[in-house]
């Protein structure tokens, strides 16, 4: 036992070293399997190709067409444009002050449509990174609103993003379940973001002053569709209404399970895309949804990978001992489920791995002890989003990384503006579930 307590946290470890680092996450899943799988002493082969491919090769097959359309959809929105107009009309309604708020409604918006966070950065960032040289802000802090936008959209009510559906899958739960303390939890966490990225600005202009904060801008590169050669408002925003609105019907009045309303909504959105703008698209077409296809389906590699790590992980018998430590713990089940989730998700640094490893671990036995599945779903995608931003997080690399920032200062807004609210806003959560408010 003790060369498996070593092997595991030297592992743990090692993954959180190896994503710091920037190593690719699909060779560093994979080291951490190796040296799990190999101090575990449960059978190595097994353990590699069964529980680790098996599990990765389940999820595979399972979420390949959400990834797939969802990359299509995408690639699209940023191609026609559509995502640019939807984006420079909210935040020119939204000026001033409430622009961060415009920003991170078009985030929001982008990732409930299972743009997952990866693509939802690429797609947006030269959209946002202009709008925020043109109202000269301190372009660092851009990291944080894309990131925020996610988190609201992970935990939202019918949100398409693999946060949201993985709960759904493992207990058949619906996409918009116990919607109200979803609501609850975006109105803070966007709140206090708002609140902390207008202090932040305050602060960067009387620091460091308009030009210097304007330099930053010079070599960066971002494209985007220029004005005269946008859609129309009305326009770009049909397919990302009728698909929403499709989730939200085909679970609700016809019971449709989650995975086949993603499915058709994300298609309906696609065909709209392509009806209303064909000819801007024609032309390049099977190269645009070629790209999409490959964004999509790279993306779901990389989380395939950490589904296979977190079978391998529940498997192994040290983890079984912090299983049994947390079932004794006198706590309420909610914020067993709130404190549980959150260290998980900043073990492995993944808004996926942690509510999955959570659920797999605990929600039979809490279940069976009165909890309400509904509730068990809410929570954990809530509690996901803000230890999933931690330095050891591959999605907050990856997102400075896309937006050219600079690690130190663009990670200090993170934290103050994404983990702190997501901490803060999930705990409320839990601790109303505890009193009793599950709606």
């Amino acid at each position: 036992m003790a060369i498996s307590i070593i092997g595991f946290f030297v592992g743990i470890g090692l993954l959180v070293y190896m994503i710091i680092k920037g190593v690719n996450m699909i060779i560093a899943s994979v080291i951490t399997c190796i040296i799990l799988l190999a101090t575990a002493g449960t059978g190595f082969w097994d353990g590699l190709l069964g529980t680790y491919a098996g599990g990765a090769g389940g999820h595979y097959s399972s979420w390949f067409f959400l990834m797939l359309l969802g990359g299509i959809f995408g690639i699209l929105v940023q191609l026609t444009g559509m995502a640019t107009k939807i984006a420079k009309v909210v935040t020119g309604i939204l000026r001033g002050n409430w622009m961060v708020l415009g920003i991170m409604i078009v985030a929001w918006g982008i990732c409930m449509l299972g743009i997952n966070g990866y693509i939802s950065a690429f797609v947006t960032f030269p959209i946002f990174n202009a709008l925020l040289r043109e109202r000269r802000m301190d372009r660092q802090m851009l990291p944080l609103l894309l990131l925020a936008g996610g988190a609201i959209a992970n935990g939202f009510p019918y949100g398409l993003d693999p946060v949201n559906v993985m709960p759904a899958t493992l207990m058949g739960t619906s996409l918009g379940v116990i919607p109200v303390l979803g609501i609850i939890f975006t109105l803070i966490h966007t709140t206090m973001t708002c609140l902390y990225f207008n202090y932040a600005q305050g602060k960067a202009m009387s620091n460091r002053g308009e030009i210097a904060i304007m330099q930053e801008y010079e070599e960066i590169q971002a494209d985007v569709v220029p004005d005269d050669q946008l859609p129309g408002f009305a326009l770009s925003l049909i397919p990302f209404i009728v698909a929403f609105a499709c989730v939200v019907i085909t679970q609700r009045a016809f019971g449709i399970p989650s995975a086949n309303a993603i499915v058709i909504s994300l298609t309906l959105g696609i065909a709209l895309v392509l009806v209303f703008q064909f000819k801007r698209l024609k032309d390049g077409l099977k190269d645009h949804l070629s790209n999409g296809a490959v964004s999509g389906l790279t993306t779901l590699i990389i989380i395939t990978t950490l589904v296979g790590l977190t079978r391998v992980i529940v498997a192994n018998p040290v983890y079984q001992i912090g299983v049994n430590f947390v079932l004794g713990l006198d706590m309420p089940m909610y914020l067993t489920t709130f404190f549980g989730t959150s260290i998980m998700t900043a073990l492995t640094g993944s808004a996926l791995t942690g509510p999955t490893l959570f659920l797999e671990s605990f929600a039979e036995q809490f279940i069976a002890n009165g909890a309400d599945p509904g509730v068990l779903h809410r929570l954990t995608t809530l509690s996901a989003m803000a230890f999933n931003k931690l330095p050891n997080a591959a999605i907050a690399v990856s997102v400075i990384a896309i937006c050219k920032a600079k690690f130190g200062p663009a990670y200090k807004h993170i934290l103050a503006g994404s983990v702190f609210p997501g901490f803060v806003a999930g705990l409320v959560c839990a601790l109303l579930a505890t009193m009793g408010f599950t709606f």
